[in-house]
C-alpha cells in the first residue's frame, strides 16, 4: 500500500488527483487550526487557474492568495515557477518593501505554501513551509542565514522580481520557512492563530525604518533576534 502511495505522490501522472488531495488536506489542516484558534477561517478557490494562485485564505484581517506546490519526501526539485505578480507587494505596500510604487512593481501580495508529502501506511504524512514578500526580506536582510549559495540565488530572485511586471520566476527551496504545525503556519502567513508570533510586525517595522525612515521602537539588532527566534520557534 505504501508503494503504490509513494508512486502516486512521486510520480508525473495523476496531477490532478495529486493537487486535489494535498489541497483538500491542507484547506481541512488551516480550518482545523483556525477553529482551535477560536474563528472560522474562510477559504475561497478560483473558478479558473489563471492568476497564478490555486487558493485565498481569509481570516477577516488579512487575506492571502496563495500557490500550493508539493514534492515527495525524496524528490529532487529545487526550485518552482511562480508567477511574479503573485509575490509582488501590494500596491498600498511597495514602498515598504522597496519596490517601485507604480503597477509594474506591485502585485497581489501573495504568497507559496510547499507541501512534503510521505506515504505511511494507506495515509499520508505532510509537512508544510511558506514564503512571501515578507519571509523573503527576513531572508534578504540575512537576519536568518542561508549559505553563501543559497543567497546568491536569493538574491538573484530579488534581481528577477524587480526586473519586470509579468511573467515567472524560480523561487528556490531556499525561500520557504518550515512550518512545524498548522497553527505556525498560520503565524508565518499573518492569520490569526493561537500561536502567538509578532515576528512579521517586527519586521515591518524594521523595513519602515529602512525604506521609509521609520523610527524604531527597540534598537535594530533586537529586533532582528526576536524575528529569528520567533521563526524557529514556528519551525520547531
Amino acid at each position: 500500500m505504501t508503494d503504490q502511495l509513494d508512486k502516486f505522490f512521486g510520480g508525473f501522472k495523476d496531477s490532478r488527483n495529486r493537487e486535489y488531495i494535498l489541497t483538500t488536506r491542507l484547506v481541512h489542516d488551516l480550518t482545523l487550526a483556525a477553529a482551535a484558534s477560536g474563528y472560522n477561517l474562510l477559504v475561497y478557490l478560483p473558478t479558473v487557474d489563471a492568476d497564478g494562485f490555486d487558493v485565498i485564505f481569509d481570516d477577516r484581517d488579512r487575506l492571502v492568495p496563495t500557490q500550493l506546490k508539493s514534492v515527495g519526501r525524496n524528490g529532487k526539485a529545487a526550485s518552482w515557477r511562480i508567477r511574479r505578480s503573485l509575490l509582488r507587494p501590494k500596491l498600498e505596500e511597495a514602498d515598504l518593501f522597496g519596490f517601485e510604487n507604480s503597477p509594474s512593481g506591485t502585485g497581489r501580495g501573495g504568497g507559496v505554501i510547499l507541501t512534503t508529502v510521505e506515504a505511511v501506511g494507506e495515509s499520508i504524512k505532510v509537512e508544510y513551509r511558506y514564503t512571501d514578500i515578507m519571509v523573503l526580506s527576513v531572508l534578504w536582510t540575512g537576519i536568518i542565514n542561508r549559505p553563501q549559495r543559497q543567497q546568491d540565488r536569493l538574491r538573484r530572485l530579488r534581481r528577477d522580481l524587480e526586473s519586470e511586471s509579468t511573467g515567472s520566476v524560480e523561487v528556490p527551496r531556499s525561500a520557504f520557512l518550515p512550518a512545524a504545525m498548522p497553527a505556525k503556519l498560520l503565524a508565518i502567513m499573518g492569520l490569526h492563530s493561537h500561536v502567538q508570533s509578532h515576528w512579521r510586525s517586527h519586521m515591518s517595522r524594521l523595513l519602515k525604518h529602512t525604506n521609509l525612515q521609520g523610527e524604531l521602537s527597540a534598537p535594530a539588532a533586537v529586533l532582528e533576534q526576536r524575528i529569528a527566534d520567533e521563526i524557529r520557534a514556528l519551525g520547531a
